[in-house]
């Protein structure tokens, strides 16, 4: 048994070794902000191939950045590195973390993405990344991405093991944010949350299939929703079962319920963004 996981733990890191980064943040690319970013681990890291998850995270949002990567982390190979920076608290006292999970290596700072984004009790090797060895010089107070996040991720996929980067922690140490999930009430109501919205104007919710199913055993065209002030009653499995203009609630491709307007924006038509409360009700 010890041979056979020396010899995954091999794999893996000859697989982070052709490595894969990818990058969530919410640079936006008008500045060059993650061109730079790009261009350390290019420079350091000359193989790597470098895939943008997104870089258009509305400022701060730590929860949507969160679900982006849960979402969007499972479809690359084992020993890729994720690498999500939403960080209000560039420059202060706040830690950054490194870890992996389900054979796939992810840094953010501590401040709740990867608690949120991950089944956290079930990640491992996790480290508060403090060797300034693998940071750029001078390290700017502002552009930690540049200067920390760019050259760790590319000397992890380098092989650089996660005990290099610095001391252990325990889940336990690690931020949390205050989002607490859905909540199924006494009176038979789901309490959920839009945890981020597309390009398209979908607001996408943590109410997953599951909870769905729980709450009106399939029957999801007897479910009412509540999103802000806006009841919606309709369902449907795409856009163009429902008028021009309606809104709409739908099972998404991520398994959770997300509400549309076929042709329009539901976050610009219902007024929600991220973090917006949404409550689900069974009509018998």
């Amino acid at each position: 048994a010890v041979i056979a996981s020396a010899f995954a733990d091999s794999i893996l890191r000859r697989s982070a070794l052709m490595g894969m980064i990818t990058l969530t943040t919410d640079f936006g690319i008008r500045d060059g902000y993650v061109a730079m970013m790009k261009g350390v681990i290019a420079r350091l890291s000359p193989m790597t191939h470098v895939i943008d998850i997104s870089h258009d995270i509305d400022p701060f949002d730590r929860l949507a950045a969160a679900f982006l990567l849960r979402d969007a982390h499972r479809y690359f190979a084992d020993g890729s590195v994720h690498v999500a920076v939403v960080d209000p608290g560039v420059g202060s006292n706040r830690a950054i973390v490194a870890l992996e999970y389900n054979r796939h290596f992810f840094l953010s700072p501590d401040n709740g993405i990867l608690p949120t984004a991950l089944d956290i009790s079930l990640c491992k090797n996790l480290v508060r990344v403090e060797n300034s060895n693998y940071f750029l010089h001078p390290v700017s107070a502002t552009f930690h991405g540049r200067d920390i996040f760019a050259p760790v991720a590319a000397h992890m996929c380098q092989g650089v093991d996660l005990s290099r980067l610095g001391p252990a922690i325990v889940q336990e140490e690690m931020v949390r944010l205050s989002y607490r999930g859905p909540v199924l009430n006494t009176d038979g109501s789901l309490v959920g949350t839009i945890v981020r919205s597309d390009h398209f104007g979908n607001l996408m919710t943590d109410i997953d299939t599951a909870a769905l199913q729980q709450l009106a055993a399939g029957k999801f065209e007897n479910i009412c929703v509540l999103a802000g002030s806006h009841w919606i009653e309709k369902w449907g499995a795409h856009y163009q079962q429902v008028a021009e203009g309606e809104p709409f609630a739908y099972v998404g491709s991520n398994g959770c319920l997300e509400i549309g307007v076929n042709g329009g924006s539901a976050r610009r038509q219902l007024g929600i963004s991220s973090g917006a409360q949404v409550i689900l009700t069974y009509r018998a």
